[in-house]
């Protein structure tokens, strides 16, 4: 039996013969781990109701993101670009290009007047969001001219800061950005054609606020 300070209740006879209770202190070691399970017990409920909350608050921004394009004449079109990924770590807006449509410039880093106005929109949506945020830009296969001095690996963490920077512009706060990476061709989202329009693209991913790594 636990006694009111952590203290194990046993018997013990007396020579009288008469029964009396006497308290051994329980090991500091076992107060300890169970102090260090019930908190992590209660961080993991605490973690389970905010990660309730960011999925309704994914949900409210999917579709807000897709009743204002919807909404817009010269981003209808757009809509088939936009994908919305849940993963383990939280929502990834996952933008795409494809054929003559896309949201770059060639070889460049700049935004085209219509992806930036999308770009605008997903700032909108998210600025109030409390989660944290990595940009990751990809590319196509193809290279550049032999002996240019740039690559893919460049052109897409750039990709991925002039994202961030339109974003920054548009009410997101520069603190919730946690990386802006750029992974050039290795994660084709058309793994049978490197060359393909829609292996270049910009991931947008909010960040559970559960997670800590």
């Amino acid at each position: 039996m636990l006694g009111s300070e952590g203290e194990i209740a046993t018997t013990k006879k007396l020579s009288s013969g008469t029964a009396m209770s006497v308290f051994v202190s329980e090991p500091d070691k076992i107060v300890s781990d169970r102090m260090a399970e019930n908190r992590t017990n209660i961080e993991k409920d605490e973690d389970e109701e905010v990660s309730k909350l960011d999925d309704n608050n994914f949900t409210e921004l999917e579709r807000k993101l897709i009743e204002m394009v919807s909404k817009d004449p010269d981003q209808k079109s757009m809509l088939d670009q936009i994908n919305f990924v849940r993963e383990q770590d939280g929502l990834r807006i996952e933008i795409v290009d494809r054929e003559n449509a896309s949201m770059f410039a060639i070889g460049t880093s700049v935004l085209l007047p219509r992806a930036r106005d999308l770009m605008e929109k997903v700032a909108f949506t998210i600025q109030k969001l409390p989660n944290k945020i990595v940009v990751r830009g990809h590319t196509d296969s193809h290279a550049y001219k032999r002996g240019d001095v740039r690559n893919n690996w460049l052109l897409s963490t750039e990709r991925s800061d002039s994202t961030r920077i339109i974003l920054e512009s548009n009410g997101v706060k520069s603190e919730r950005f946690l990386k802006i990476e750029g992974v050039a061709d290795t994660a084709p989202f058309m793994a049978n054609d490197p060359y393909d329009p829609r292996n270049r693209r910009i991931n947008i991913i909010l960040r559970y606020q559960s997670v800590r790594s």
